[in-house]
């Protein structure tokens, strides 16, 4: 497994993305922001994207979201404690230094030891 990180948004958030180096599948893991550049990674690797992973539902990792599932027709995964938190993004304090952001309803809900 390698990964590559792309610090994104204002809050400089980490996104990685993490993949195979055999298959070139990969995941995209807290997507804050910026998707032209996590595509631009993906694109100059020759990645295949499987799944978006959140690690939890604040703004700052979930703020391109939509933009990657819309792309790559991929199944979103985040913890089932904060599934509802993707639905209520504009309820974030965040909210008024990132803006307007819609994250699509999670694919799979993950638990405590998945």
């Amino acid at each position: 497994m390698n990964y590559e990180v792309i610090v994104v948004s204002l809050l400089e958030t980490n996104c990685y993305v993490v993949y195979c180096q055999d298959s070139l599948e990969c995941a995209v893991v807290d997507p804050g922001a910026e998707a032209d550049r996590i595509f631009q990674l993906i694109a100059i690797k020759s990645l295949k994207p499987a799944l978006i992973l959140n690690t939890h539902g604040h703004i700052d990792h979930i703020g391109a979201n939509k933009d990657i599932k819309e792309k790559f027709n991929i199944p979103l995964y985040i913890h089932s404690a904060d599934s509802a938190m993707l639905g209520n993004v504009q309820q974030s304090e965040m909210a008024a230094f990132l803006g307007v952001v819609e994250s699509p309803s999670p694919d799979h809900l993950l638990n405590d030891g998945d």
